[in-house]
């Protein structure tokens, strides 16, 4: 089984991006947020929304990730896709996301995608449904190269290959999935 982590800053594009590949190619697409909040309800505590997972105990958080992504894997899984993050925007802090996550989620990859940072920016403001801290263009571009240094550190420290590509270049993520296309 090859697991491929799909990181970006919020806003990016990368569950679209995978949404379109599973649309394609047989993957198992495992949202980070959806994953914790699986973990939490089979362990009977109260889920937290979206927004207290970024605010809340955010380490702590990624023991029922890699728990809630054990348990979502099957042996039958081929490509996995992980969609998370590398960092977190705490509105008064970014909170890195320690290595050991994707060493324990048995990381082959890791993708950085990256947009412009002015479309992040329209895509935050048009989407109401998510509660994100109100950053300006420039703040969302630090973040971004920020994003995209700590997954490279991260692959450095795992020993494995780290991608950027843009949020519109699916072909290259799914060559990467599928290196025979």
């Amino acid at each position: 089984m090859m697991v491929v982590a799909v990181v970006g800053i919020s806003g990016v594009g990368k569950t679209t991006l995978v949404r379109e590949l599973a649309d394609r190619i047989p993957i198992k697409h495992l949202q980070a947020s959806a994953l914790i909040k699986a973990e939490q309800a089979r362990l009977g505590l109260s889920a937290c929304t979206s927004e207290e997972l970024r605010v809340g105990p955010v380490i702590d958080n990624q023991s029922l990730l890699v728990s809630g992504f054990r348990n979502a894997l099957t042996v039958s899984d081929g490509a996995v896709v992980f969609d998370g993050h590398v960092m977190i925007d705490a509105g008064d802090r970014i909170i890195e996301v320690p290595d050991s996550v994707f060493a324990d989620l048995g990381c082959d990859h890791i993708v950085v995608i990256t947009e412009d940072p002015e479309i992040i920016a329209r895509r935050r403001a048009r989407d109401v449904a998510r509660q994100r801290p109100v950053r300006s263009v420039s703040q969302i571009s630090s973040q971004q190269h920020l994003s995209v240094e700590i997954a490279k550190r991260i692959a450095q420290s795992l020993g494995i290959p780290c991608t950027v590509i843009r949020s519109a270049d699916p072909r290259t993520l799914e060559q990467l999935i599928r290196p025979e296309n």
